[in-house]
């Protein structure tokens, strides 16, 4: 079997069509809503709570089964049905027409695997086992939640903050390599795991200022 490359990719406003209305159709769509994906649900009927979201705007829906041209357009496609016959449908018209697409249960149709995910603002960690058993990915993806709660969204709220502060000082990559290696070493993360991010802004806000004011002057132009 294919190992899967892992990659991050910005699909904000990107079309998604998931074929099917069931629960693993479900499942797929709101992992996209995360992302800010426009999405389209291609199937004659709906989870009650796929419907929901359709009423409050989240999804389109094309109340029918899947035809060819449907596709069009799409940045990803997903075939959600309890149909081989139609998922592999799906499947060759998305190759076809270039478009990734995965197929639930079909590791072998898919050219992306969608894998568990943790989102924890910023903080995006996905766990895959190539298709070979979503259980384990689901439960390792638990695991990595009970780990890794809503403070750590915030540390990489106040990194990014920091970083782009450093940016617009003019400190250098390597300066700035140096800097967060330092920032994140000795109790810091225990720091976050306390919930105490406000003592965490306070050293990264020390640091800063330490740094800006050892560094040397820049060379004055003639």
């Amino acid at each position: 079997m294919a190992r899967f490359y892992p990659m991050m990719v910005d699909l904000t406003g990107k079309s998604v069509v998931v074929v099917g209305g069931g629960l693993i159709a479900l499942d797929k769509v709101e992992l996209f809503l995360k992302f800010d994906t426009a999405i389209t649900v291609v199937s004659p009927d709906l989870h009650p709570d796929l419907a929901a979201h359709l009423a409050a705007g989240r999804i389109r829906h094309v109340p029918r089964a899947y035809r060819t041209g449907d596709l069009a357009g799409a940045a990803i496609a997903v075939g959600a049905t309890d149909d081989r016959v139609a998922n592999s449908r799906v499947a060759a018209d998305a190759r076809g027409a270039g478009i990734p697409v995965n197929v639930v249960d079909t590791p072998a149709e898919c050219s992306f695997i969608v894998p568990s995910v943790v989102t924890q603002g910023e903080m995006v960690i996905a766990v895959s086992t190539g298709g070979a058993s979503p259980a384990l990915a689901k439960r390792l993806r638990r695991d990595l939640e009970a780990r890794y709660g809503p403070a750590y969204g915030e540390l990489v709220a106040l990194l990014r903050q920091t970083r782009e502060r450093l940016l617009r000082e003019g400190a250098s990559f390597p300066d700035r390599q140096a800097f967060f290696q330092r920032a994140l070493a000795g109790d810091t993360l225990d720091l976050v795991d306390h919930d105490d991010l406000a003592a965490v802004k306070a050293r990264l806000d020390e640091m800063v200022a330490r740094y800006l004011s050892t560094r040397p002057a820049p060379a004055a132009r003639s």
